[in-house]
C-alpha cells in the first residue's frame, strides 16, 4: 500500500510541473524581462562643429531630433510604429534630457534607433531634404537596443562640409565692415536628400552655385569667424571662389583644393587684410596644412 502511495505521489508531481512548464509560451525564456520600459535618449555630436552651425558636443537647451525605431531587421518593433518622434532636449551638457513627444516603449526584443538632427514634422528618415546655408543636418543610428539598459546613446554625423573663413584685420586702417560673403565651389552644392538610415546622399543639385553669407562684421586684429556649409559632390581637386565685401570694396580669388570635400571636415581658410590686399595664408583641414595658396584685390 504505501508503495501504491509514493508512486501516485510520484505520478501527481509529474503532471503538476508539466502542467507547470506548459503555461510558458515558446517565445518566453527563463530569466529574461520582458517588462516595457520607456526608452531614454542621450545625444552626443561627432565633432565640435553645428543649427548656426552647432558648435560643442553637446546640442543646446530645446534642441528637436527625429527618432525612429526598429527591429534588427529594420521592421517595426515588437510590430508597433516609432517613426519619426520627437525627442528636444532639456538643459545642456551633462545633465541634459531628451524629452519624447509619445512615448517610445522597449522590451527584450532588439532594437536599432535612427536619429536624425534638426527635427520636422512629418519627414521620411530616407529621404530628408537638406540645403546649404548656415543650419547643420545631422544623422546617426545604435544598435542593440533594449529594456535592459532602455537607453539609446546616440553619436550624431555631419552631413555637410563646412568652410570656414578666418578672417583677419592686418594693417588695414579702415572701418574694414564686412557685409557679405560667399563661395562657390565645384565640391560643394546647395541641395540634396539624406537617408538618415545610411548617411547616403542622393538629389544633389546646385553644385558650384554661390552660398551666401550677409550681415555686418566689423573685422578686428583677432579673427573674425564665418561659417557656410555645402552640400559635398563627388568632385576631385575641386575649384572654389571666396567673394567678400569689406567696406563696399569687393575682393575675390580662384583656388583650388587638392583632394575632396568630406562631410564631417571643417575646411579652415585664413584670410588677412594688409593694407588693399586679402591674402589667403593658409587652408587647415584637421592637423594639415597648406600655405601660400592666393591674394585677394579688389575687384574694380
Amino acid at each position: 500500500m504505501k508503495q501504491i502511495k509514493k508512486n501516485l505521489l510520484t505520478m501527481t508531481a509529474i503532471l503538476l510541473c508539466g502542467g507547470i512548464l506548459s503555461c510558458f509560451d515558446d517565445s518566453d525564456v527563463l530569466g529574461e524581462d520582458n517588462t516595457p520600459k520607456e526608452m531614454d535618449v542621450q545625444v552626443t555630436t561627432s565633432s565640435v562643429l553645428t543649427k548656426a552651425l552647432v558648435t560643442g558636443e553637446y546640442l543646446s537647451d530645446g534642441e528637436s531630433i527625429g527618432v525612429k525605431l526598429v527591429d534588427e531587421t529594420n521592421s517595426t518593433y515588437d510590430e508597433l510604429s516609432f517613426d519619426n518622434i520627437k525627442y528636444t532636449a532639456s538643459g545642456v551638457g551633462t545633465s541634459q534630457k531628451w524629452e519624447a513627444a509619445s512615448t517610445v516603449l522597449l522590451s527584450s526584443t532588439i532594437g536599432t534607433v535612427y536619429a536624425y538632427y534638426p527635427y520636422k514634422d512629418g519627414t521620411d528618415i530616407t529621404n530628408i531634404s537638406i540645403s546649404s546655408g548656415q543650419t547643420d543636418f545631422m544623422y546617426g543610428f545604435v544598435t542593440e537596443v533594449t529594456n535592459a539598459t532602455a537607453t539609446a546613446n546616440v553619436k550624431l554625423n555631419h552631413a555637410l562640409v563646412t568652410i570656414k573663413a578666418k578672417i583677419i584685420k592686418g594693417d588695414y586702417t579702415a572701418k574694414a565692415e564686412l557685409t557679405d560673403i560667399s563661395i562657390v565651389s565645384t565640391g560643394l552644392a546647395t541641395n540634396a536628400s539624406l537617408n538618415a538610415m545610411t548617411g547616403a546622399l542622393t538629389k544633389i543639385q546646385g553644385a558650384n552655385t554661390n552660398i551666401n553669407w550677409n550681415g555686418t562684421q566689423i573685422l578686428q586684429g583677432s579673427s573674425t569667424d564665418i561659417l557656410l556649409a555645402g552640400v559635398p559632390t563627388v568632385a576631385t581637386n575641386p575649384s572654389i571662389k571666396f567673394s567678400l565685401t569689406i567696406d563696399g570694396a569687393k575682393y575675390n580669388i580662384n583656388s583650388t583644393y587638392t583632394g575632396s570635400y568630406i562631410p564631417g571636415n571643417v575646411y579652415e581658410y585664413t584670410l588677412t587684410l594688409n593694407g588693399k590686399e586679402l591674402t589667403l595664408t593658409g587652408i587647415t583641414v584637421s592637423n594639415w596644412n597648406v600655405e601660400d595658396k592666393g591674394t585677394f584685390y579688389p575687384k574694380p
